[in-house]
């Protein structure tokens, strides 16, 4: 039931595979702006078993990209690694999909992170005609909220937000997956 734009190309030993869940940073709640960042952000910190650093050194490890990413309508997560690795990459994509950690110390670093990319946006002035524009043309509408979050927003996010934002919108029903690469299609199936 999942859709999936596929091509095979077995003469480059890479995969790449991007996904698209329906729903971003316009669905953070009011007062909670930055909810779809945030857990965007978390997804590699951990995950199962796994604590931050064990899951990033698995991913370095084996030459493994992953990249998660809110926009407006649309929470992207993008991997890329070699066809040899196909098994570890998709086992830790799945796992940082299905059993994020969003342990206290990660989740309070990346928060942090956050706020100083906030401090800085206050003062740069794209930044300042950006939100700006936004503003004025989408008014009260949830598209004017700056997709990064507000300070507030950002520290009023508890753990339940982020492991509840994983259940409703990284799911099965959500997705669009496009694959290209050196994988069979039974395997992209699976």
């Amino acid at each position: 039931g999942i859709n999936v734009w596929y091509v095979r190309e077995p003469s480059i030993p890479i995969i790449a595979l991007s996904l698209g869940f329906r729903g971003g940073s316009a669905l953070d709640p009011a007062g909670k702006e930055g909810l779809s960042n945030l857990a965007m952000s978390l997804l590699d910190e951990g995950a199962g078993d796994m604590d931050d650093l064990a899951f990033q050194e698995a991913i370095v490890d084996r030459a493994i990209q992953l990249g998660f990413r809110a926009g407006l309508d649309m929470l992207s997560v993008s991997l890329r690694t070699l066809s040899q690795n196909r098994d570890d990459a998709f086992s830790l994509l799945g796992l940082a999909l299905r059993a994020p950690r969003f342990d206290g110390p990660a989740v309070a670093r990346v928060k942090d992170q956050i706020q100083s990319v906030l401090a800085s946006d206050e003062k740069d002035p794209n930044s300042i005609v950006s939100r700006s524009w936004f503003e004025a043309m989408f008014g009260t509408h949830p598209y004017s909220r700056p997709r990064n979050g507000t300070p507030d927003g950002v520290r009023a996010i508890g753990s339940y937000d982020l492991h509840n934002l994983v259940r409703t919108r990284l799911t099965r029903g959500n997705v669009i997956v496009g694959a290209s690469g050196d994988v069979p299609a039974a395997e992209m199936a699976r």
